[in-house]
């Protein structure tokens, strides 16, 4: 496959849409990580087309992400599949009740002050991991700045209202192979 080209490309979703997006690129294998995000951009598959040969890849692919690019899946490796070979380990999604769009999560008074959202999901959160003995957990946020509030929240409702001591922290796009190594540990 690479004998026919004269270039190997490999990057991220964000990384092609600041360099590539302008440019014709011939000869060249383009690989794309997080493909998934691709759907956000307008007019993206005219420049997928364009392009010699592209690879794109995605743990987490989108429900229409093959009718926006046009493309045909080359190869899947399902979760289970994964879990069970030791390549990923397995989880358990718990997730709260929700009546009329509300979730039924009482605030107590001295937790007044923090946003409704956050602290209604760290209660939810901190009540499950202690009801089922659970010590870790990983909470996918929306933003960084979503994740810093989160902590912080987190913190002051396990202090404030459980009288406990936790320890949280973040990992994003920016988070070094060693801390990240580190803070999953």
């Amino acid at each position: 496959m690479m004998e026919k080209h004269k270039c190997l490309i490999s990057i991220t979703y964000e990384s092609f849409e600041n360099i590539f997006l302008d440019k014709y690129l011939d000869d060249v294998l383009v690989i794309i990580d997080e493909a998934h995000n691709l759907g956000s951009w307008e007019n993206i598959n005219d420049k997928l087309v364009e392009l010699d040969q592209v690879l794109l890849l995605t743990a987490t692919p989108t429900n229409d992400m093959f009718d926006i690019t046009g493309f045909e899946t080359i190869y899947d490796y399902p979760m289970r599949e994964a879990i069970g070979n030791g390549y990923v380990t397995d989880y358990l999604i718990n997730l709260p009740i929700v009546i009329n769009d509300k979730v039924d999560i009482d605030i107590p008074a001295e937790l007044n002050d923090l946003d409704e959202d956050l602290t209604m999901k760290s209660l939810f959160l901190i009540s499950g991991m202690l009801e089922r003995g659970s010590q870790k957990c990983i909470v996918y946020c929306g933003s960084i700045e979503e994740c810093i509030a989160f902590n912080e929240i987190f913190e002051k409702v396990c202090s404030r209202y459980h009288g406990i001591e936790c320890w949280t922290d973040r990992i994003n796009k920016d988070t070094g192979k060693k801390k990240r190594d580190n803070i999953l540990k």
